[in-house]
């Protein structure tokens, strides 16, 4: 009989409680790095693998986020697992000296008291934090560490406007970082670009996993009811187009609002989240019935509005250096839903999905309203065709458990690389 695995995970990932308490005070709720977490653990479950997490909850520094002390809790997330969150002092400079105080504490205890050591630790992002304690952690008790790789920390708050001070502090903790990463056994990334993106990284363990999609089992019946109930709370008819995220030029929100505009009044948009375009956004709500903004809702109602849209977009405007190393988070919940996805063309989506894509060329407003109604009308069967086929992807190749697999593979098998080019 082959012995339990076990893994530490040092991420973000904490009690449910313990989201819910600190969500209050968090304008920037960073939902779509907080599902993916929690379904790779839950992949990591789903096969046989004792995961113990230690988590830090992301809040904002003092003053953008008021909370100063950020008290340790232990209590269970959302699937009734055991979960504990770490404290830490929230003010500029103490941040990330106390989580790290805070990370490697709470990993020594687990690691010397456990008779039952982890055989592995998992670290959820390039945060300083969480891998100079993994890298201590692993050189004092000689377990191997990993680390899942969301996004690399140079390419974090492209076009956000900082001081000089805050800059020339990021580029010295990017620094830090990168080189304590070069100290880890193996590489996750978010896209193949990325695993490669470090010369220091080869040879090492590495694979690619760009996201993981949330099939639903609940009654079709059920669902139903519970989908006509958020329609009728946001005053919506089923069959919109639907976008969910971050409200900025670069995503083509833009582009999305003025194609809408071409098309006329009997196309509806629906829009969701939160960013600089906000402004705009609610100007042309305003001025224009057939656009609608809610604002910034919860993730359940987005799953829910995008079951009865009509199509799903994702017209995010290419060209940028690190588009290479990012994966849209939410292509795979688009996609999983069996509804048509219009997507660009994007460096960091590998090449199977679009075959179950509406690829959009021309990422221009003329060129959305033209791909919008080539695939409505007649020619809307043959779009759900391809929707239907994403969903039999997703259920067959993204799911939790696939995911899951492919994470037990890397990190617990003795074989000398795995990697996905």
């Amino acid at each position: 009989m082959s012995e339990k695995k076990r893994l530490l995970h040092l991420g973000f990932f904490c009690p449910q409680a313990y989201f819910e308490l600190h969500d209050k005070a968090e304008k920037n709720h960073q939902y779509a790095a907080r599902k993916l977490e929690s379904r790779i653990v839950e992949g990591l479950r789903q096969n046989d693998v004792e995961v113990e997490t230690i988590g830090l909850y992301p809040a904002r520094i003092f003053p953008r986020n008021r909370t100063i002390f950020l008290k340790a809790f232990k209590g269970t997330d959302a699937q009734g697992q055991q979960a504990q969150a770490v404290g830490y002092i929230n003010v500029p400079f103490l941040s990330h000296l106390s989580r790290t105080f805070s990370i490697l504490k709470a990993g020594w205890r687990s690691l010397r008291e456990n008779r039952q050591r982890p055989s592995a630790i998992l670290v959820y992002s390039l945060h300083t934090p969480l891998v100079l304690s993994a890298a201590l952690l692993s050189k004092w008790f000689r377990v191997p560490f990993y680390i899942y790789v969301p996004d690399l920390p140079q390419y974090m708050n492209v076009g956000v406007k900082r001081s000089r001070l805050f800059n020339f502090m990021k580029r010295i903790d990017t620094s830090l970082v990168l080189s304590l990463s070069d100290r880890a056994a193996g590489i996750i990334g978010i896209t193949s670009d990325l695993v490669h993106s470090r010369p220091s990284w080869n040879g090492k363990r590495t694979a690619v996993l760009e996201g993981v999609a949330e099939v639903s089992h609940a009654p079709e019946e059920a669902q139903q009811q519970h989908d006509a109930e958020i329609l009728g709370k946001y005053g919506l008819a089923k069959g919109f187009l639907f976008y969910a995220g971050g409200l900025a030029e670069p995503y083509g929100v833009g582009i999305l609002i003025d194609a809408v505009k071409q098309l006329g009044s009997q196309t509806h948009l629906v829009l969701c989240g939160a960013g600089s375009m906000e402004g705009e956004v609610r100007r042309a709500a305003s001025e224009h019935p057939q656009i609608h903004y809610l604002g910034s809702i919860p993730p359940e109602d987005v799953k829910a509005l995008s079951r009865n849209a009509s199509f799903l977009v994702n017209a995010r405007i290419p060209g940028d250096i690190y588009l290479r190393y990012s994966f849209p988070s939410k292509l795979l919940e688009y996609m999983a839903t069996g509804i048509p996805v219009v997507s660009s063309r994007l460096p960091g989506i590998p090449p199977e999905y679009y075959a179950h894509l509406l690829v959009l060329d021309d990422v221009t407003a003329e060129g959305l309203a033209d791909c919008l109604q080539r695939n409505a009308g007649a020619n809307y069967a043959l779009a759900q065709l391809a929707a239907e086929g994403a969903a039999a992807f997703c259920r067959q190749h993204k799911t939790a458990l696939q995911q899951g697999k492919m994470l037990v593979r890397t990190i617990f098998q003795d074989s000398a690389q795995h990697d996905r080019s």
